[in-house]
C-alpha cells in the first residue's frame, strides 16, 4: 500500500512537472503572440475599428498572461505543498490517504485550468489568424498606393521634361524675335536721312534733343522720323537701336 501510494505521488508529481513545463511553453508562445501583435498594431494604426479589436485581444492577453502568472505561483505553491506533503507521509504513513485525496483535487482543478487555458490558447490563434489577413489586405494596399505613387512621380517627370523643352523652344524663339527686331532696327537706321540743321528748323519749337537734352545748334545733322519729330542723327540711330518707337509720341517707327 505505501509502495503504491509513492508511486502516485510520484506520477503526479511528474505529471504536475509535465503540467509546469506545458504552461511554461504555453507562456512563451503567448509572449510571441503578443510580440507579434504589438507589431501588427503598429502597422494597422490607420484602421480604428481593427486597433479596437487588437487592443481588446491585448487586454484579453495581459489578464490571460496575469492569470497564467497566478496559474504559475498556484503551481510552485502546490508543488511545495507537495514536497511537504511527502515530508509528512514518511514522517507519518497514516495521513497519506488523506493527503492523497487533496492531491486528487488538486489534480482535477489543474486539469481544469488547463483545459481552460487550451481554449483561451485556441482564441488567441485564431485572433492571430485574423490579424494577419488584415495586416495582408493592408500591404496589399500600401503596394497599391506605391504603384499609384510611382506612376503619378514618372508624370511628374514627364511634365518637368516637357516643360523644360518648352523652355528651351521659347528661348530660341526669343532668340530669333531678338534677330528679326535687330534686323528691322538696323533697316530702319538704313533708312534714315541726315540733314544739316539751318534757320528754317531753329525756328520751330523744338530746340533741344529729347534724347541727349542738348540744344539744337545750326550745322548739327539731325535725322527725322515718319511721325515728322526729329533728333540728332547719332542719338536716334542709338536709339532705335534700343527700342523701335518715337522717344516723343512712342509711335512705331514705320517707313512706307
Amino acid at each position: 500500500m505505501e509502495e503504491n501510494n509513492s508511486q502516485l505521488i510520484t506520477e503526479e508529481y511528474d505529471s504536475i512537472e509535465t503540467h509546469r513545463r506545458k504552461i511554461k511553453e504555453d507562456i512563451k508562445n503567448i509572449r510571441k503572440v503578443r510580440k507579434e501583435i504589438l507589431q501588427i498594431r503598429k502597422e494597422i494604426r490607420e484602421d480604428g475599428k481593427e486597433i479596437d479589436q487588437v487592443r481588446k485581444n491585448m487586454k484579453i492577453i495581459i489578464q490571460e498572461r496575469k492569470q497564467i502568472q497566478e496559474k504559475r505561483k498556484y503551481i510552485q505553491q502546490l508543488k511545495n505543498l507537495i514536497r511537504k506533503e511527502r515530508k509528512d507521509i514518511e514522517e507519518n504513513k497514516e495521513t497519506n490517504l488523506k493527503e492523497n485525496e487533496k492531491l486528487l483535487k488538486e489534480n482535477e482543478k489543474l486539469l481544469k485550468a488547463k483545459k481552460k487555458h487550451l481554449q483561451q490558447r485556441k482564441k488567441i490563434l485564431q485572433d492571430r489568424n485574423n490579424i494577419r489577413k488584415k495586416t495582408n489586405n493592408i500591404f496589399k494596399k500600401r503596394i497599391k498606393l506605391l504603384q499609384e505613387n510611382r506612376e503619378i512621380r514618372l508624370e511628374q517627370i514627364r511634365l518637368m521634361q516637357e516643360n523644360e523643352r518648352l523652355q528651351q523652344e521659347g528661348e530660341r524663339i526669343n532668340l530669333l524675335n531678338e534677330e528679326n527686331e535687330s534686323q528691322n532696327n538696323d533697316d530702319i537706321i538704313n533708312q534714315l536721312e541726315e540733314v544739316e540743321l539751318n534757320e528754317t528748323f531753329k525756328n520751330k519749337e523744338e530746340i533741344k534733343c529729347i534724347i541727349c537734352l542738348e540744344d539744337f545748334f545750326i550745322g548739327d545733322k539731325i535725322s527725322y522720323l515718319p511721325c515728322l519729330h526729329y533728333f540728332h542723327s547719332p542719338c536716334i540711330k542709338n536709339w532705335i537701336k534700343m527700342k523701335n518707337k518715337c522717344p516723343i509720341c512712342k509711335n512705331i517707327i514705320e517707313f512706307s
